[in-house]
């Protein structure tokens, strides 16, 4: 009880604008528990998680990634689908908020699987290959993770079955899927390669005015799970 009311407590000074005093809380519990108690939890609580309290969720890694999306599918015509992509995002990200299975997945490789998702079911001429090579590699190369890891392909696969099962018959690799940007051939039942230096190059793909991007992570802490 004392471990519920604490997290609460701190819930309440992460997430809301307004300043609630330890002796409030304390109020709550009618008495049960000090406000010395609730701080002492409050301190021991940080400490076993390295102060890592405001990790960024799976929903803000695929606003980072879809912001590398290229000015050409970002212009006109194309911020509708765009909206369109970022709300199955936000769909998925719900889902495997509440679904045990993605407890031990990494937010970061779960935006991925979802931002696949996304493309293949918005609109098939959402993005043209051209834009979705670029997209892809842009990934690849900002965050260091592999678009088409294994990790990636089963989280994607899961997805499909609970969310999108009356489309998804057999898996079928769509043109403008990551395997086609990133690898080069994946034939049915091979497994896709989990070194992103095996990925090729922006010229093998027809991505040659691709930006080139430093290697860095998002938010800029290196602690977080990415």
């Amino acid at each position: 009880q004392l471990a519920a009311i604490t997290t609460l407590y701190m819930s309440i000074k992460l997430h809301c604008k307004k300043l609630v005093q330890t002796q409030q809380i304390a109020r709550i519990s009618h008495g049960v528990y000090s406000k010395e108690e609730i701080e002492a939890m409050e301190i021991d609580i940080l400490f076993a998680l390295n102060w890592h309290l405001h990790g960024p969720t799976i929903l803000e890694f695929a606003q980072q990634f879809l912001a590398l999306l290229p000015q050409s599918a970002t212009k006109d015509h194309k911020s509708l689908q765009t909206a369109t992509v970022m709300e199955y995002c936000r769909l998925q990200s719900e889902f495997a908020t509440g679904d045990y299975f993605f407890v031990s997945k990494k937010p970061s490789i779960i935006a991925i699987a979802s931002i696949c998702n996304a493309l293949n079911e918005a609109s098939g001429e959402c993005f043209t290959h051209f834009e979705s090579c670029i997209f892809f590699q842009c990934i690849a190369e900002v965050s260091g993770i592999n678009p088409v890891s294994s990790d990636i392909e089963k989280i994607s696969l899961y997805l499909k079955e609970r969310l999108f099962s009356d489309k998804c018959e057999s898996k079928v690799i769509n043109r403008d899927s990551p395997e086609n940007c990133v690898s080069r051939k994946i034939s049915p039942g091979e497994v896709s390669p989990k070194c992103v230096s095996k990925v090729p190059s922006a010229k093998d793909c027809r991505c040659s005015n691709i930006k080139r991007y430093g290697r860095v992570r998002f938010f800029g802490a290196q602690t977080f799970r990415r």
